[in-house]
């Protein structure tokens, strides 16, 4: 029962020159995207925690609810720790420096571990001797009482980095989120 009237001719015609078409574009589509050359570029990572580093970026807090930012930078040689806060249009920043004996806070010496400040300034800690661990070793998981999760990597000097770090408490309500944009290893 074959359709011999005119309209039935046109349709069947249609259709093929249809088919055609969507054949040979979907033909031009796959051999465009056959004919793209992907380079892929690996990066090393680093192998171990240098003795001598610096990192500086933008972190990003969330505490109750209320969102407060700033820049940092921190140095650690060794077990010795020099952290730079920098408030919003460099208005304000606040400067630590500490090893596992001494906290000075803004070059003032405070009888207190930065636990301790911590807790007593702000009602939580965060274990910044950890920061290490993520930024070479790419750590996460828990630790202490924080959830870090590295967000996106990125390679400086052809080596790779973390470029976000979400840290999430696991009892209170904060939450910190690092972008992080230099990296130095200096020994």
């Amino acid at each position: 029962a074959l359709d011999y009237t005119p309209r039935g001719c046109f349709t069947a015609t249609m259709s093929i020159h249809m088919k055609s078409t969507l054949t040979l574009v979907m033909f031009l589509f796959l051999s465009g995207c056959a004919t793209l050359e992907t380079q892929t570029t690996k990066f090393k990572t680093p192998q171990s925690v240098p003795s001598v580093w610096q990192s500086s970026g933008r972190l990003s807090a969330t505490i109750d609810g209320v969102l407060q930012s700033a820049g940092f930078d921190i140095r650690q040689q060794n077990n010795n720790y020099q952290l730079l806060l920098t408030g919003n249009l460099s208005l304000g920043q606040i400067k630590f420096e500490f090893d596992h004996q001494q906290l000075l806070v803004n070059n003032q010496v405070v009888n207190k571990n930065l636990k301790q400040w911590m807790l007593s300034e702000t009602g939580w800690y965060f274990p910044i001797e950890i920061f290490a661990d993520v930024l070479f070793k790419s750590r996460t998981g828990r630790v202490d009482d924080w959830l870090i999760n590295i967000g996106r990597y990125q390679s400086i000097n052809k080596v790779s980095y973390p470029k976000i770090v979400h840290l999430k408490h696991q009892s209170k309500p904060i939450k910190i989120k690092l972008s992080i944009v230099k990296v130095n290893q200096l020994k």
